[in-house]
């Protein structure tokens, strides 16, 4: 008897099934599927102190591309603070575009600290873009180093497309440089490989305008170990003072 049971619903089984309602997909995740796999969202950090840059670029984007702002930070703290809270989902492709010079709240100083977001976003696994006036080729060759790692660099004074460039280029795992950047990149690069890794630090911060005295506290060294490190700088870049030193390398 059982096995006739079995039997009949076998052979029923098919009528049945083709007589319910068919199960309903979420309207959202059609949109976003394709061959059976979901698609990635395309999304954006955006990392300035001035919001009105800010507010253009994402409005630039939202119209020429099919990138979307997701995050607009003014600071470094607010980054930390919003970054968990963002819309992001597995899959989604994720990029940061990163100013280098923020004010801080109680001084009109700008302070570097774009140098530490890359840095925390690439603890993040976000891919980096700079996007900052300060675009020297020694800039660029601490941006692209294997200290900060960012993946892309373009100068404020470029034009959105440059940008949209640049971003496409990092979201398909490549590296991105303002081409009529290059040029300036490729001969600080090459002036720098002359100097060993502490002629290197000690020129970055000639380049900050900082004091012998002030290096010398800065990396725990003598004064007169710095004055022959930069003796030695002198020597291996062909100048004969800070003001030679920091023309050749901008």
């Amino acid at each position: 008897m059982a096995q006739f049971f079995c039997a009949v619903y076998r052979a029923i089984s098919p009528v049945l099934r083709s007589k319910l309602p068919l199960k309903k997909e979420n309207p959202l995740l059609t949109v976003f599927k394709m061959n059976g796999r979901i698609l990635s969202m395309k999304k954006l950090i955006l990392i300035d102190d001035h919001a009105m840059l800010r507010e253009g670029i994402a409005s630039w984007l939202s119209k020429n591309s099919d990138w979307k702002v997701e995050l607009q930070c003014e600071s470094f703290e607010r980054l930390q603070s919003d970054f968990e809270k963002a819309n992001f989902s597995a899959g989604d492709d994720i990029i940061a575009i990163v100013d280098l010079s923020y004010k801080t709240e109680n001084s009109k100083i700008e302070s570097e600290i774009g140098w530490d977001i890359i840095k925390w976003l690439n603890s993040k696994d976000v891919p980096s873009i700079v996007f900052s006036s300060h675009d020297t080729g020694t800039f660029i060759e601490k941006a692209m180093g294997p200290d900060i790692r960012a993946r892309g660099f373009v100068s404020k004074t470029s034009d959105e497309k440059v940008l949209l460039d640049a971003i496409n280029m990092v979201a398909a795992g490549k590296t991105y440089i303002q081409p009529d950047l290059f040029s300036g990149f490729i001969e600080t690069k090459s002036i720098l490989s002359a100097l060993n890794s502490k002629e290197q630090e000690i020129a970055d911060l000639i380049m900050h305008n900082f004091q012998n005295e002030e290096i010398a506290a800065k990396l725990n060294l003598k004064l007169h170990t710095v004055e022959n490190y930069i003796s030695k700088i002198y020597d291996k870049t062909g100048t004969n003072s800070k003001k030679e030193l920091i023309e050749l390398l901008l």
